[in-house]
C-alpha cells in the first residue's frame, strides 16, 4: 500500500497522480487555491480536494480537457517520476524484492538513489516497522529524492544522504545493523567490504549492472568473501 491508503478522499497538501495517459503521469501535491496547467487545460486544485482516488477532473474554462486523479502507489510514482538516471521497472523490482527479502521490520541499505523508484518500492514494503538507508552521491539528485520523499510522506520509514559509498563507506551506526544491501552504482564492488561490515549473520547483498564486466568483478569481490547465491 502507499502513504495515502485507505484515504477516504484526497485531502489539502496531500498527493496525487494526475493521469492523461500511460506516457502522461504527473505526481503532485495538491494545495487549496493553487492551479496545475498542462496539455490537457487547467486543473484547479480545489475540483480535487475531496474527491476520491480515480475521480475525473476537468479542465476549466475553454478546454474541455480531463484527467483521472489516482493514488500514488509505488507502481504509479515509477511511471510518473522524472528520469534524472535510468530506472529499474517493477519487472525486475518484484525480483528485487524477494532476493532481499524485503519485509516489515527489515534495515535496507540501497546505494544509488537516483529518481528514488526502487526506493519508494522498498519504503512500501518496510512499512511500518522498517527502514530504508538510501545514499545518493550526487548532491543535486540527493535534494530533488528528499524533497519527492517528504511529499509522498515517506519520512518515516526512508532516510536519503549525499555521501559516496565507495570512498566513504557505510555509516559506523550502521554496523552489524543492516540485514539487506541493494547497490545500483557504476562500481558495487568497491562497496562490497564496506557492506559486509554492516551486515547482520545471513545478511544479503544484491547488485544491479548493466555489464558483464561489472557482474564479474563483483562475483570476484563477493567470493572473496565467502558469499554465495
Amino acid at each position: 500500500s502507499s502513504p495515502s491508503a485507505g484515504a477516504l478522499s484526497i485531502v489539502d497538501g496531500g498527493t496525487v497522480i494526475l493521469f492523461g495517459s500511460t506516457k502522461e503521469l504527473q505526481l503532485l501535491r495538491v494545495e487549496k487555491g493553487r492551479v496545475t496547467n498542462n496539455r490537457y487545460g487547467n486543473f484547479h486544485h480545489d475540483d480535487i480536494i475531496g474527491r476520491s482516488y480515480g475521480s475525473k477532473v476537468s479542465s476549466r474554462g475553454k478546454s474541455t480537457g480531463f484527467m483521472y486523479v489516482l493514488e500514488p502507489t509505488p507502481y504509479m510514482i515509477t511511471l510518473s517520476v522524472v528520469h534524472r538516471t535510468q530506472i529499474i521497472y517493477h519487472a525486475d523490482i518484484a525480483l528485487l524484492m524477494g532476493l532481499l527479502d524485503v519485509r516489515p521490520g527489515k534495515i535496507v541499505v540501497e546505494a544509488g538513489t537516483g529518481s528514488g523508484s526502487v526506493s519508494q518500492s522498498l519504503g512500501a514494503a518496510l512499512r511500518p516497522t522498517g527502514k530504508l538507508h538510501t545514499f545518493e552521491f550526487n548532491a543535486e539528485r540527493k535534494v530533488t529524492a528528499q524533497r519527492e520523499f517528504d511529499q509522498c510522506g515517506w519520512s518515516d520509514v526512508i532516510s536519503v544522504e549525499c555521501r559516496d559509498v565507495c570512498t566513504d563507506g557505510l555509516p559506523s551506526e550502521l554496523q552489524d545493523k543492516v540485514d539487506s544491501c541493494f547497490f545500483d552504482i557504476p562500481e558495487p564492488w568497491a562497496v562490497v567490504e564496506h557492506a559486509n561490515k554492516c551486515l547482520v549473520q545471513q545478511g544479503r547483498i544484491v547488485t544491479f549492472s548493466p555489464c558483464i564486466e561489472q557482474i564479474q568483478r563483483t562475483a570476484s569481490a563477493l567470493r572473496r568473501l565467502h558469499y554465495h547465491g
